[in-house]
């Protein structure tokens, strides 16, 4: 399924088992519960994800372009993973909409980001968008559990599970 725009809705969910490489590439947006193995693949825009993403979906990626957003409005269960394609240097945003912190998470996101390459200095390649949050203060990786945990200027604070190795910065706040 490739989507340039408009709305694929599924009010029962969607049950991607695909092994197809491009299940569901595009952008625009996504209305459904989502479960199953199968690539779904922001591209050339914004692929905004309006529901929930059930347990062991593993196939959440952005595409290695400036131009691909995967918006996730929803929870993303635990051991779901999203991943960045492409190599250094190249770039995507993974957007959390969510602007509700609790238990260790925002939104409900307890999914692993895997593929991340923040850049050097002050240019990102890939990004982790947390707009939703007016009042982020600071960020800091646990380089051995790969857990960057981000605090608001209220002092809640949120994990996320990062896949991959890190040195270095790994956040930038503007």
């Amino acid at each position: 399924i490739s989507l340039s725009g408009g709305t694929l809705s599924a009010t029962g969910g969607i049950n991607n088992t695909s092994t197809n490489a491009n299940a569901i590439t595009g952008f625009g947006t996504i209305t459904g519960a989502i479960s199953g193995t199968g690539v779904v693949e922001a591209i050339g825009g914004m692929l905004d994800i309006t529901s929930n993403i059930g347990t062991g979906v593993t196939g959440l990626e952005v595409a290695n372009t400036s131009a691909s957003i995967l918006e996730l409005n929803g929870t993303v269960a635990s051991g779901d993973t999203i991943t960045f394609q492409g190599s250094p240097g190249t770039s995507g945003t993974l957007e959390l909409t969510s602007s509700s912190i609790s238990g260790n998470e925002i939104g409900g996101f307890a999914g692993t980001i895997a593929g991340l390459n923040a850049g050097s200095g002050a240019t990102a390649t890939n990004e982790i968008d947390l707009s939703s949050l007016a009042n982020v203060a600071s960020a800091s990786l646990n380089a051995s559990t790969d857990v960057l945990t981000v605090t608001t200027t209220t002092g809640s604070s949120f994990n996320l599970q990062l896949s991959g190795t890190y040195t270095g910065d790994v956040a930038n706040f503007t």
